[in-house]
């Protein structure tokens, strides 16, 4: 029997450390752990930074932020880091300017193999897959910022018309 190495583009590992401080990357109940992807000969896995679109949000990424830069890079497994959600950057009812500036501010501590703007529901952003809305103003700016910094975008959360309008809007 041959193995393979295997890359794997998601494995909520930080979204669980975060939960709670006694939790820690070899905890077999995560279904994602360190010795769960070695024994998976894994050897390159991505985390995504993942919150929900409510209050506070930037803090959950502040937390997850800190989880990633504990993990330490384990012999033949590697890390990259992924934000499966704008509203890491953005809290709904602030202007956009600072949201603008923590995206900045965290992008200088991490570097995101990729970024989705939407998970599921709408934001500030645009809609999620679980709705019918496209892009707006400020995912039209942020897909700026993002395209200064050669950022890759995720698609597979956004809704249909969301996708459509960033491809449209990026050519």
């Amino acid at each position: 029997m041959h193995t393979f190495p295997i890359v794997d583009l998601h494995a909520d590992l930080l979204c669980y450390l975060e939960k709670d401080p006694k939790r820690t990357p070899f905890d077999l109940e995560s279904r994602c752990s360190i010795p769960q992807l070695k024994k998976g000969n894994v050897i390159w896995q991505t985390l995504p930074i993942f919150t929900h679109t409510n209050k506070g949000s930037s803090l959950s990424t502040i937390r997850q932020i800190n989880c990633f830069k504990e993990l330490k890079i384990q012999k033949d497994l590697n890390f990259l880091v992924s934000i499966e959600n704008g509203s890491a950057f953005f809290e709904e009812e602030e202007p956009l300017s600072l949201g603008l500036k923590r995206a900045q501010d965290f992008l200088s501590w991490i570097t995101p193999l990729y970024i989705s703007l939407t998970w599921k529901f709408e934001n500030r952003l645009g809609g999620g897959n679980m709705t019918n809305i496209g892009l707006k103003k400020d995912g039209e700016v942020f897909l700026e910022f993002l395209q200064d910094k050669n950022i890759a975008i995720d698609l597979s959360h956004t809704s249909d018309k969301l996708a459509f309008d960033i491809l449209n809007y990026l050519n």
